[in-house]
């Protein structure tokens, strides 16, 4: 089977700091010590001199084993808690695409 990719874009709300930011992806983050299946997880500020984000200013991608793998992340209550605590509370807007590593 081949590993997936999981990008997720993220559009911060005008009024959230940096601070509050960072501790959402400090939680994202965490979530490879606890969901079984990822790989590892990176994220980081949009830094391109294209100026193409759009206003996505914030993105992160799980680097899961296969799409079994993906699936149970995406239901695992680690993951929804996570979503509805940290990330959901922070963002007018979010792009997520996953595929397979080729």
């Amino acid at each position: 089977m081949k590993s997936i990719k999981h990008i997720v874009l993220l559009k911060i709300k005008e009024e959230i700091n940096e601070e509050r930011v960072k501790r959402c992806l400090e939680a994202i983050d965490g979530l490879k010590d606890k969901i079984e299946g990822i790989i590892s997880i990176d994220y980081g500020k949009d830094s391109s001199p294209e100026n193409k984000n759009q206003g996505y200013q914030y993105a992160f991608t799980v680097y899961l084993e296969d799409v079994v793998s993906r699936d149970n992340y995406i239901s695992h209550p680690e993951h929804q808690r996570v979503v509805s605590e940290h990330i959901t509370p922070i963002v007018s807007d979010v792009i997520v695409l996953d595929y397979e590593a080729g």
